[in-house]
């Protein structure tokens, strides 16, 4: 064995599923083991676009500042990749606008880097990253049949361009998204039936594209408004990429029949607690027809929390904890479990020297990312499944919902405030951040009763 196969924790790994999070586990896989392959079940296309099996893709994504901080660790070279797409590097809290209860919450420089790109632009990048690595084979095209193994995972059965053929694997993570088959596999193969949360507040999102009108005299990046619980179930969102593209949003709770064309998307918007997305829908071009989505449930499997789990397999990213969108965790969090697999895989080869039971103890370590990002879906969703199904609130869910509409209250003349709740909002800050005695303190007193906020330009008259 050479000097540099030992270095290696295996021969061979297999990441099912070539979205963000796999993508993202497939570059780090590199640093662990000497050959990495890659299957995806769609074709990658020549340029950043919404694949047939990422319908998602084809509206408005964040990707937060934690994940941008996270994915350029990962990758250093991001930041200059991005530049050279144009996605200039904006400022979190003074190029991002946001609207609650028809204020708009202030302007203020608070460091915190965030870059204005597109799901499809993402995962480009991310491939990007996967295919300047020789030791990763890309088998796109490709679907997977069945996992492979009695007891421990060795392998996977998959079909391209109808050839069947079977993978042997050291390790085979499972990055196949919301609808993944493991489930339903390790539950055949004899594994405790794992259990599942489920949190469903009927969020539907419909998108298009614009040309926004010329002479908009303000540097905003993103205009957005909040849904506020129990009065205004729908939001808006406008996102800026260069002086001629726009990509917006109207999103509801409640299940809402969605607008379908461009005028029915400004009437949507009409009904904002402010008039701004409306009225720059009004006076933008549309390149693109509206399209809708609604697969945004709250689903949870909690694998780590089995009394066993097999070696061999680990699952990451929607496959495990899939969240509403609205809230824009998902590229973050698939970016954090990466960096949490190659953390994980460094530590308990170190102790052990081989793989044995490194994937439960990954399982395990996984659900400690995720708690984070759920409570934040599930602060709001919660309360508006509650409101929507005219059933009364619990009392925690009534003291959460109190809690964070007197933080939002308290934003819009506290700036440290602001900054460190859009800080925990970006997955940059543990929620402890907020619990300082000096920021309890401002928030016990709702902010120093500044003046209001300016309002965005949007080069209208």
């Amino acid at each position: 064995m050479t000097e540099q196969m030992q270095s290696f924790k295996g021969a061979h790994a297999i990441v099912l599923g070539g979205g963000i999070a796999g993508l993202a586990t497939a570059g780090t896989l590199t640093r662990h083991f000497a050959e990495v392959t890659l299957i995806e079940r769609d074709r990658y296309p020549d340029r950043a676009d919404v694949r047939q099996h990422t319908p998602h893709g084809a509206h408005v994504h964040i990707l937060l500042a934690g994940g941008l901080v996270t994915l350029s660790r990962l990758i250093p070279e991001l930041a200059s990749w991005l530049d050279e797409m144009g996605r200039d590097e904006a400022d979190l809290t003074h190029h991002t606008r946001v609207a609650y209860e028809g204020r708009w919450l202030p302007r203020a420089r608070s460091g915190v880097p965030i870059r204005p790109c597109t799901r499809a632009e993402v995962e480009q990048l991310l491939l990007r990253n996967v295919r300047r690595h020789a030791s990763i084979r890309v088998l796109d095209g490709s679907t997977v049949q069945s996992l492979v193994g009695d007891g421990r995972i060795t392998g996977v059965k998959f079909t391209r361009e109808g050839v069947s053929d079977v993978l042997s694997a050291d390790l085979v993570v499972d990055a196949m998204g919301r609808g993944t088959p493991s489930r339903r596999w390790l539950e055949a193969a004899g594994l405790s039936a794992v259990e599942e949360l489920t949190v469903d507040a009927g969020v539907v999102y419909a998108s298009a594209w614009f040309e926004p009108p010329k002479g908009i005299d303000d540097d905003w990046v993103a205009l957005a408004t909040l849904p506020a619980i129990p009065r205004e179930p729908h939001m808006g969102v406008a996102i800026r990429f260069g002086p001629d593209r726009m990509l917006c949003s109207a999103i509801g709770y409640g299940s809402p029949r969605p607008p379908r064309t461009i005028d029915e998307m400004a009437h949507r918007m009409e009904a904002l607690c402010v008039p701004h997305l409306a009225r720059l829908v009004r006076a933008s071009k549309a390149t693109s027809d509206v399209v809708v989505y609604a697969n945004t449930q709250n689903r949870w499997r909690r694998w780590g929390r089995l009394p066993r789990f097999p070696d061999g397999l680990v699952i990451i990213g929607d496959a495990v904890c899939s969240l509403n969108p609205r809230y824009g965790q998902g590229m973050t969090v698939a970016s954090l479990g990466a960096e949490r697999l190659d953390r994980e895989l460094d530590a308990h080869f170190a102790r052990h020297g081989n793989l044995t039971g490194f994937s439960h103890r990954f399982q395990r370590s996984l659900e400690a990312v995720l708690a984070v990002p759920w409570q934040i879906a599930l602060m709001e969703d919660r309360s508006w499944v509650s409101v929507l199904s005219g059933a009364a609130p619990s009392p925690l869910s009534k003291l959460v919902l109190a809690g964070s509409q007197r933080v939002l209250q308290t934003a819009f003349s506290d700036i440290d405030t602001y900054i460190r709740f859009m800080r925990l909002a970006h997955l940059l800050d543990a929620p402890t951040r907020m619990l300082a005695p000096r920021t309890l303190a401002r928030i016990a007193r709702g902010g120093h009763r500044a003046g209001e906020p300016e309002a965005p330009s949007i080069g209208l008259a």
